[in-house]
């Protein structure tokens, strides 16, 4: 009954207690159903069952700002000229999503989805927390992300899993093909060109 319950209800509170009381006519008290609205509203079971969300952007240039400009040094800068990937984990999140995510498909120039480790061209590996968000009024919640610690963990494996995939890749090793990625837990400043809206949004 539990996750047909989660199911059924929405984000509106006027639907989401209807439904409720009709689920259970006799068992919910208001100050009860006051407290499950609360709940459902901050977001709690937005990412349940989920472990990460990414971002797949197709683009023929893009920028990274990987560390801001300082008194000893100026800024560093990491760029490609085709392919982005957002990520982001969510609490649920383990090493086990890892290989799925670094396999996740991709359209290519021919117009069928392939691999990422197939599809020519480079790749920036961007963390992206906000990708977790979730509307609340008129801000955002991300209460369903990953802590710091674990994130960071958890992104460093998977930029070192996907460029030992990508290196044992029969394409890679006919094609130059460039990875970079960001700084997990930094503020930082891109630039992208692109030729077309071409974005793909996957759950894991």
């Amino acid at each position: 009954m539990a996750k047909q319950f989660i199911f059924l209800v929405s984000s509106d509170q006027r639907t989401f207690l209807q439904t409720v009381r009709s689920l259970f006519p006799c068992a919910v008290a208001n100050r009860s159903l006051d407290f499950l609205w609360r709940f459902w509203s901050s977001g709690f079971f937005l990412a349940e069952g989920l472990s990460a969300r990414s971002v797949l952007q197709q683009c023929l240039y893009a920028m990274l700002q990987v560390k801001r400009a300082d008194d000893q040094s100026d800024a560093e800068c990491v760029e490609i000229d085709r392919g982005m990937v957002y990520i982001c984990f969510f609490k649920c999140a383990t090493e086990d999503i890892i290989p799925k995510m670094a396999n996740t498909l991709c359209e290519a120039d021919s117009g069928k989805y392939v691999s990422v480790l197939d599809l020519p061209g480079s790749v920036l590996i961007v963390p992206q927390a906000t990708l977790g968000g979730k509307a609340k009024g008129k801000g955002m919640q991300y209460h369903n992300n990953i802590g710091k610690e674990e994130g960071l963990q958890l992104y460093s494996n998977f930029v070192s899993f996907f460029e030992k995939e990508l290196a044992l890749s029969s394409k890679s090793s006919k094609i130059a093909t460039i990875i970079k990625h960001g700084t997990y837990g930094n503020r930082q400043v891109l630039k992208l060109d692109t030729n077309r809206p071409c974005t793909h949004l996957m759950e894991f």
